[in-house]
């Protein structure tokens, strides 16, 4: 997803279009019960060269002419990506899961909570109750991306050293922004017990740098 964010981050930035064809093939038909292994022909070459822009021609020429060699259904503008709901206004883009979140809060199981499923107590009930409970105050809230003209990477990260009053295990924290669109984000306890808080801040920033690479 971080590399979902990232094109149409950057696609909000310029103002592009943004459309969404599904391409028809056999690994999506059914299952498959093999391994299989691809490789390009000997002597293959790429035939032709496509040109690409804010055109509507030009983007309705590239689809022509993927239809005409691909089995392709034409969905439109983006609206709706892996569960993600996308709207689009002149000066930003916004990704929400109101649906999910609306399902979530009609389920009565409340299948989608899976916090401390090995030894679950009330206490853990009545938190998962309340996130729910968040969750329906604003259903529609979601990830703003903006379009602003700056793509300048940005990386911040932290740690909380012996969070966790359990483990005693340090927390690390980062997000990482493309302009002003948040572009990928963690907080997850570390694997090991940091002896130090400079070894859980260090620990953090390596966490976050992986991630910018």
């Amino acid at each position: 997803m971080v590399t979902v964010k990232t094109v149409i981050s950057v696609a909000a930035s310029h103002n592009w279009p943004l459309h969404q064809m599904v391409v028809h093939n056999a690994f999506l038909e059914g299952d498959l019960t093999v391994q299989v292994y691809m490789e390009m022909p000997q002597g293959f070459q790429r035939q032709g060269k496509y040109k690409v822009g804010n055109s509507d021609k030009l983007i309705q020429e590239l689809k022509d002419s993927l239809h005409i060699k691909f089995k392709m259904k034409d969905l439109g503008h983006l609206k709706y990506f892996l569960g993600i709901e996308i709207m689009r206004s002149k000066t930003s883009i916004l990704f929400n899961r109101r649906k999910y979140a609306l399902e979530l809060i009609s389920n009565t199981g409340l299948s989608g909570a899976k916090l401390f499923m090995q030894q679950p107590k009330l206490s853990h009930w009545e938190v998962t109750l309340r996130l729910v409970r968040n969750i329906k105050i604003c259903p529609g809230q979601g990830l703003l991306l903006s379009s602003t003209m700056s793509l300048e990477l940005e990386a911040f990260c932290d740690s909380d050293w012996a969070a966790c009053p359990n483990t005693r295990r340090s927390v690390t924290r980062y997000l990482i922004k493309l302009g002003d669109s948040l572009i990928s984000w963690k907080f997850k306890k570390q694997h090991t017990v940091s002896r130090s808080s400079t070894e859980a801040e260090y620990k953090s920033m390596t966490a976050a740098v992986a991630e910018v690479i």
